[in-house]
């Protein structure tokens, strides 16, 4: 029990990271930015430091929500 904890947390860690990263390139590719552009932004860090987490999870909920709505009016 006391090495589950730490390995689903580094688990857990790695995982929203690779979120981060795919959604930093899918919303930039699909406006057409270049690879350069693209990874300029993962080196930012934000304004007041807040990261690339804070910054980028609100478009992983956009395109979520955008896609779930499509398909509910497409289903109706």
């Amino acid at each position: 029990m006391g090495t589950i904890t730490p390995v689903l947390n580094n688990l857990v860690s790695l995982m929203c990271g690779m979120l981060i990263f795919s959604t930093v390139f899918s919303v930039q590719r699909s406006q057409g930015d270049t690879e350069e552009t693209i990874v300029q932004t993962l080196g930012y860090n934000g304004p007041g430091n807040t990261g690339l987490t804070f910054i980028w999870c609100v478009q992983v909920v956009v395109v979520v929500v955008v896609v779930v709505v499509i398909d509910v009016v497409v289903a109706a």
